[in-house]
């Protein structure tokens, strides 16, 4: 799955602390865990550290580790849980025969996240 975002305030955000309001290009990757906490530690340890850390409307945690330096982007984290591979496994399900009309989706149209 490719995500593209776009972060349309002025402000502070976890977009802006990579590009700036008219630069592109690969902020993140998102990884899935079974061990959040142990994950955090790890990548802690790999000077990987949060700089980010929220939770969607409906509680599911996630965060923004800071892997510039390394790989020249951050790291999404999420616990593989089964609201979010569900979630997933929607997405997938939206993209089976998809014959190309309606390229632009919202998530709002098809769950409450």
């Amino acid at each position: 799955m490719v995500e593209f975002v776009q972060q349309d305030s002025g402000g502070p955000g976890p977009f802006r602390d990579l590009f700036g309001p008219n630069e592109t290009g690969l902020h993140h990757l998102a990884i899935m865990t079974e061990d959040l906490p142990g994950s955090y530690a790890h990548f802690n340890d790999q000077g990987m550290p949060i700089v980010t850390q929220a939770w969607t409307s409906s509680g599911v945690e996630f965060a923004f580790l800071d892997a510039v330096a390394s790989l020249g982007h951050f790291i999404e984290i999420y616990e593989a849980s089964p609201q979010l591979l569900g979630f997933y496994q929607m997405i997938r399900d939206q993209s089976v025969d998809w014959a190309g009309d309606q390229p632009l989706r919202g998530v709002a149209e098809l769950v409450n996240i």
